[in-house]
């Protein structure tokens, strides 16, 4: 058996591109195909026979220690690792499983440390699209937009439609997170239009999305339409945490409609409610728990349940600071302004400006003070809605 040594892939690329040597010239002298060179240079191939490594060194004028490996674990971290490591990233759906967890950090160190340029444009697309998940779930979302825009161009370079899909899916959820409501539509619109998913949560995700922002255009029929189409798919495919997240917004649209249009929906929203709960407790999503628990007690104040009682909900109001507004209405509900006062305040210094969840917080305000006459928190909160694109918020009875 011939003896066979272990390549330094980084080492001998460095040293090939130092003395500027050709691919071909090497494997002409070494007797051996273009593409085993490359293979080296790259590390598809970690391995090469004793003799040609002796060789190898005599026409890169170095000795044969500075091109091969001494232990093997020196060899990890290749090219050929990272676009291995890329591969099963995408395969088990490395973000999916963390996404419960809200290990952001940790899913961006492994995409960063996985994303090679060797990668083919389309792979590497995808690889962008995580990585543009993760940075707007973060809350950077210029690192997200560049990101989401970069996995387009590779999409569209390669002709990969759910590349091209999920990219335009993305940059739908960040203008929507940066109040341009009309853009986060027409983008969310486009990756629908393309149609071309990887997998299914891709599609139904595109779908809730477009019925969440549909929600803060009050445009509810349609907003209902497409959540509960996309938790037929989430289903399907039995994703407890987007069931949750789904859910959820199902109970948030209805709590709407009842406030709003004075609607019988209570029932619906604490249907709504008992799935999120169920799906959030499959997948031990603990924030979602928390959100269901404060929307339930909206729910049972706005029916007048003699049972439910004021509890202190500013864990969850903070990571999504709409939920101030609910909170303080609970507590308006239950006979407590001054508490429904310091929620409102808590919400409205996190609150953007403008934003809808800041016209939000003004609607609730205007109706704890309100004394039968309009109040200026009214024309505040319309405001907010026609600056950010939402005049279907900002019509008639909507802000009182």
């Amino acid at each position: 058996m011939r003896r066979t040594v272990r390549i330094d892939t980084v080492a001998l690329a460095r040293r090939v591109r130092t003395r500027g040597v050709k691919q071909a010239w090497l494997a002409h002298c070494l007797g051996v195909h273009r593409k085993t060179v490359s293979r080296w240079l790259k590390g598809t191939v970690q391995r090469m026979e004793h003799d040609n490594a002796i060789e190898l060194a005599r026409l890169l004028d170095c000795p044969v220690s500075a091109i091969v490996l001494q232990s093997p674990v020196d060899g990890y971290a290749t090219a050929a690792h990272q676009v291995r490591a890329a591969r099963l990233v995408q395969q088990r759906k490395l973000v999916e499983r963390l996404s419960p967890t809200g290990e952001w950090g940790l899913a961006e160190g492994v995409l960063e440390a996985t994303l090679h340029p060797d990668l083919p444009a389309a792979e590497r697309g995808r690889m962008l699209n995580l990585l543009s998940t993760v940075s707007w779930r973060q809350g950077r979302y210029d690192d997200a937009r560049a990101h989401a825009e970069e996995a387009l161009q590779l999409g569209e370079r390669s002709q990969d439609a759910p590349v091209c899909a999920k990219a335009h899916a993305h940059l739908g959820v960040i203008r929507w997170f940066e109040q341009d409501h009309p853009g986060a539509e027409r983008s969310l619109s486009e990756a629908l239009r393309i149609g071309c998913f990887d997998q299914p949560r891709d599609h139904a995700s595109v779908l809730f999305n477009l019925g969440m922002l549909q929600r803060s255009q009050a445009r509810f029929e349609e907003s209902l339409a497409h959540q509960l189409q996309s938790i037929e798919i989430f289903e399907a495919q039995d994703w407890p945490f987007n069931l949750a997240i789904a859910w959820k917004g199902v109970a948030l649209t209805h709590i709407d409609i009842g406030v709003l249009t004075e609607a019988p929906t209570s029932d619906e929203a604490l249907g709504a409610l008992r799935h999120a709960e169920r799906e959030a407790g499959r997948c031990g999503f603990t924030g979602a728990i928390r959100e269901v628990a404060l929307l339930r007690d909206e729910v049972e104040a706005l029916m007048g349940s003699p049972d439910v009682v004021l509890r202190d909900h500013c864990p969850a109001c903070r990571k999504h600071t709409a939920l101030f507004a609910h909170a303080a209405r609970t507590a308006r509900l239950l006979g407590h302004p001054d508490v429904a006062e310091d929620l409102l305040r808590q919400g409205l210094a996190a609150a953007g400006d403008p934003s809808f969840e800041r016209g939000l917080l003004l609607q609730e305000r205007a109706r704890l003070h309100d004394m039968g006459t309009p109040h200026e928190d009214w024309r505040s909160a319309r405001a907010q809605f026609e600056a950010v694109g939402l005049p279907g918020r900002a019509r008639g009875g909507v802000v009182g």
